[in-house]
C-alpha cells in the first residue's frame, strides 16, 4: 500500500481461471471508481478487464463505470491484447510503449503526476485535491474526524 503522497492503492486480482474468492473486493473496486473515488486503474490482462466488466454488469454498474473510465478514472492497460477489452467497450486506455509491468507503472506515475491534481491557491498556501486525499503545500493533509464520505 503507497500512501506517501497522500494516496492509496487498491490491489485486486481479476484474472483467475476460476471464481475470485471475494469477488466484494472488485465489487468494491468498482464501486469507488464509479463513485471517483480512485484516481486509475491499471489492467495487466484481458481476462481481467473481462472480470471486471462483467461484475460491472451484475452490479447494473457497467455505464456508470464506462462513464467514469472514459472521463475521470485514468485506465491504463498493459499492452494491446489488455487493452482490446476495453477498446472495445468504446474506452481509449493509456497502453505503454513497451508492454511491461515497469513501463505500465512508470505510465501511471506520469499520467497521475500534476496534470491529475485538482490544484488550487490561496494567497501563499497551495491546495491540491487527488481521489480522496488533500494535499498541502505537497504533502498529504489527513482528514478531519468528522469527513463526508462513503
Amino acid at each position: 500500500m503507497n500512501t506517501t503522497s497522500g494516496s492509496t492503492s487498491v490491489c485486486s486480482r481479476c484474472a483467475s481461471a476460476t471464481a475470485p474468492r471475494s469477488p466484494e473486493k472488485l465489487d468494491r473496486l468498482i464501486t469507488a471508481a464509479c463513485d471517483r473515488r480512485l484516481d486509475a486503474i491499471a489492467f495487466t490482462s484481458a481476462p481481467g478487464v473481462d472480470a471486471t466488466l462483467r461484475a460491472a454488469d451484475r452490479l447494473g454498474k457497467r455505464g456508470d463505470l464506462g462513464d467514469a473510465l472514459a472521463q475521470d478514472v485514468l485506465t491504463v492497460a498493459v499492452g494491446p491484447v489488455t487493452a482490446a477489452p476495453l477498446c472495445a467497450a468504446g474506452l481509449d486506455p493509456a497502453v505503454p510503449d513497451r508492454h511491461r509491468l515497469g513501463a505500465l507503472i512508470r505510465l501511471v506515475c506520469e499520467r497521475l503526476g500534476a496534470d491529475r491534481a485538482r490544484r488550487f491557491r490561496f494567497a501563499e498556501h497551495r491546495l491540491g485535491i487527488r481521489g480522496q486525499a488533500l494535499l498541502g503545500h505537497e504533502r498529504p493533509v489527513p482528514p478531519g474526524p468528522h469527513t463526508l464520505g462513503p
